[in-house]
C-alpha cells in the first residue's frame, strides 16, 4: 500500500507490503522524501511478470505539478531512480492526480493522469 505523510512541511511518499491476509509484511519505507516539494496523490500497480511494482504520485515544486514514479521490488527495494513522467517545464500547464494499472497481456503500465493547461 502507498499513502502520502506531511513530514515537517513536506510530504512524502511512504509505502508498506502487506501479506495477503492484511497484516504487514515488514516496515514502513520512504519511495519520494525530501524538502522542497510536497507530493501527493500516491498509486500503485503490481507486476507480477517482474515482480515488481510501480508507484506515481503528483509533486508540486517552484515549478508547478509533475507526475512521477519509482519502481520498487517485492521485497521494498527501490529499483533505479525516480522517474519523471510528465512535468511542467514553463510553469503554465499541470500534471496532477496520476494512476496506474498494469496490463499483463501487453507486458505494460498505463499511467493516465489530469492534464491542466
Amino acid at each position: 500500500m502507498v499513502w502520502y505523510n506531511d513530514r515537517l512541511g513536506n510530504d512524502d511518499v511512504w509505502a508498506r507490503r502487506v501479506a495477503r491476509d492484511g497484516t504487514s509484511a515488514g516496515p514502513a519505507f520512504y519511495i519520494s522524501v525530501g524538502s522542497g516539494a510536497e507530493r501527493s496523490y500516491p498509486n500503485v500497480a503490481y507486476n507480477p511478470q517482474r515482480n515488481e511494482y510501480l508507484v506515481v504520485w503528483e509533486q508540486q515544486d517552484s515549478h508547478g505539478f509533475s507526475v512521477r514514479g519509482q519502481r520498487v521490488s517485492d521485497t521494498g527495494n527501490l529499483i533505479d531512480v525516480e522517474i519523471v513522467f510528465a512535468s511542467n517545464p514553463n510553469a503554465t500547464t499541470n500534471c496532477q492526480q496520476p494512476a496506474v494499472a498494469y496490463a499483463t497481456t501487453k507486458d505494460r503500465y498505463l499511467l493516465v493522469f489530469r492534464y491542466d493547461n
